[in-house]
């Protein structure tokens, strides 16, 4: 019996100490996914997707969203950089769910933010129409502090999701000649 609950103890201690090595790593790598460093943070994310997927579908039965947020940040972003579109869809419901009452806190906004940008903007690709959880929670995220490429995103974002579908050519087009150089640019790589 000593010997059922020294293991259990163990077990639990590599539990925590994999699920701390991974958030490390998806707080290291998430802030350069989008940079001239991307090919490098792909191989790094590409040699731990198992790992990292594995511990995002733990995060999600267990229902924490600190977690779900920084791993699927990461790995999410992997994914649509991957064009595994259909794999942030598959997910897209079960995160948004486990995220539908959080509240980040301010060191984390920015990948909420990314995280439902990328739930909103995949579901469009695939379905036509966003998420409505994911969409009213970006809404409620989309002013205030953070990175400016991240506020770029968001706000095209949710400008393509009032558009809809049928505007979405016209949206980007419009938007590519905004004001806003990160934006523009946002705008212009995605039309």
């Amino acid at each position: 019996r000593a010997g059922l609950m020294a293991a259990r103890i163990e077990l639990e201690d590599a539990d925590r100490a994999l699920l701390g090595w991974a958030l490390g790593l998806c707080n290291g790598l998430v802030a350069r996914l989008f940079t001239p460093d991307q090919a490098e943070v792909m191989d790094r994310i590409r040699e731990e997707e198992g790992n990292l997927s594995d511990l995002l579908h733990r995060a999600i039965d267990e229902r924490e969203p600190a977690t779900v947020v920084t791993l699927m940040a990461t790995i999410g972003g992997f994914w649509s950089i991957e064009g595994s579109h259909v794999t942030v869809i598959t997910l897209g419901e079960a995160v948004a769910e486990v995220l539908a009452d959080f509240r980040p806190r301010p060191e984390q906004r920015d990948q909420t933010r990314s995280v439902l940008s990328l739930l909103v903007a995949n579901s469009m690709i695939i379905t036509g129409s966003p998420v409505g959880a994911s969409l009213s929670m970006l809404r409620d995220l989309r002013d205030g502090p953070g990175d400016p490429r991240i506020a770029a995103v968001t706000k095209l974002v949710l400008a393509l999701a009032d558009a809809g579908a049928g505007r979405l050519s016209a949206g980007l087009e419009e938007m590519s000649r905004c004001d806003e150089p990160v934006l523009a640019r946002l705008a212009l790589q995605s039309s």
